[in-house]
């Protein structure tokens, strides 16, 4: 893997590192079919089990769901408030200030 970071046609930066791929292994060991384990699993979590490949669509049990919920999340930065380096110019200030006073450097 290389990379390199070019500003106005000058070399800035430049990055070598070798990685190494390998299969999961467990995974894809064996993979099989094992139905005894999808009954359990489909048992376990209230699910439902299908034999045939693929299964029917009128089998499938489609549960409707009445109760349907709609949020937004919107993340922003906490230095994008004008609040926030208000805050941390005025405590650079007082400390300055605090500093003079008292004759420390």
């Amino acid at each position: 893997l290389e990379a390199e970071v070019d500003v106005l046609a000058d070399s800035v930066a430049r990055a070598e590192a070798r990685v190494s791929v390998s299969d999961g292994g467990g995974e894809l060991a064996n993979p099989v079919p094992r139905p005894e384990l999808m009954e359990g699993l489909a048992g376990v979590t209230e699910g439902a089990s299908f034999s045939e490949e693929p299964p029917k669509l009128a089998k499938l049990p489609l549960k409707r769901r009445d109760d349907r919920r709609l949020s937004s999340e919107r993340a922003q930065p906490v230095w994008n408030h004008m609040f926030f380096l208000l805050l941390l110019v005025t405590l650079a200030s007082v400390e300055w200030i605090l500093r003079r006073r008292f004759g420390l450097r």
